[in-house]
């Protein structure tokens, strides 16, 4: 093993690679932006009853814009695809890694919908996505993980959760439809590591039917329009900007607010040493850390610089005589 090397990690070989056979069991949600209490708490449905009192088909529940202060959300969903002949829409929000040891992720989970799309036939293609140590496009911003060519889907849900309008809202209430269906896409990023500090997502769905287009619900929470730290922003390919993504609510006189995008984090927020996922760091451990370090693997890159070197391997000794919490 050449530990002195330093090589760029190769993002696009390990797309497809699966942890080892002990890794899924230790894998929980660590994080959702939408809940500091629960982290499996996606912030997308709202009940199976409208505020209108409506009930919504079988099992299934809606996600209905909210009102606030006698105003309501106007805007289903953000667009979040890549269009036709240009690189098109992209997300990007922002999420902070706490712990000492901070986070390895293994899955994200994101919710989106198209519009007129039927459960047999699942809307989304594929995911790319990328991971910032800063806001996309900031001075001084830079990606750590991901690029924008790379397919990351690794399966898609049906949801049950249909996207709809408030229900009451004045001047004009619209009655729930169905057409909206919200897909959970689970996005595999293979457990890379992140230190602690704060991160930012960007994401893009690449539609099953070519040209077709691909929607984003904010978070949605009961009796909210919006909570004080959202700060989601859109990418406007055309005009090669980032934009924070606002609701300019109706009646049209009500106040702009800002929106942020449901997604759950899955991984493992302690014990970051553990790599086979048996709850405890040992030898086993240590050589799965080689074996990424020689590959070159980003699950070897503990200090997220966009390298396998010297300075990773050091981070993880220091982790693997880290007690296992």
């Amino acid at each position: 093993m050449a530990i002195m090397a330093k090589r760029m990690i190769r993002t696009a070989a390990w797309a497809a690679a699966v942890a080892g056979p002990g890794i899924a069991s230790a894998q929980v949600a660590i994080y959702s932006n939408a809940s500091v209490v629960d982290p499996w708490e996606a912030g997308v449905g709202t009940g199976r009853m409208t505020a209108s009192g409506m009930f919504a088909p079988g099992t299934d529940s809606w996600s209905e814009l909210q009102s606030e202060g006698g105003y309501a959300n106007a805007v289903g969903g953000y667009s979040s695809h890549l269009t036709e002949g240009g690189p098109g829409y992209r997300f990007a929000d922002d999420f902070t890694v706490t712990g000492s040891q901070g986070w390895r992720i293994d899955t994200v989970q994101l919710f989106a919908y198209q519009i007129g799309a039927v459960a047999s036939f699942p809307p989304i293609a594929a995911v790319n996505l990328r991971i910032w140590d800063g806001p996309p496009g900031e001075p001084g911003s830079k990606v750590v993980f991901g690029d924008t060519g790379t397919d990351r889907l690794d399966r898609l849900i049906r949801t049950g959760v249909y996207r709809i309008f408030d229900s009451v809202a004045i001047p004009a209430p619209i009655p729930p439809e169905q057409d909206r269906l919200i897909w959970q896409a689970n996005v595999r990023l293979g457990g890379m590591m992140l230190p602690p500090g704060t991160y930012w997502l960007d994401w893009q769905y690449i539609s099953s039917i070519e040209g077709a287009e691909i929607f984003s619900p904010p978070i949605t929470l009961r009796n909210k329009r919006s909570m004080p730290a959202w700060n989601a922003r859109q990418h406007i390919a055309d005009e090669e900007r980032w934009e924070a993504i606002v609701d300019g609510g109706k009646p049209a006189a009500g106040p702009d607010v800002p929106q942020d995008l449901p997604f759950i984090l899955v991984g493992w927020s302690s014990c970051m040493a553990d790599y086979t996922g048996d709850g405890r760091a040992d030898f086993a451990d240590y050589l799965q850390f080689l074996n990424y370090y020689d590959s070159a693997d980003p699950r070897a890159d503990l200090n997220a610089d966009g390298y396998v070197d010297f300075t990773d391997y050091l981070v993880f000794l220091n982790l693997y005589e880290a007690p296992c919490t």
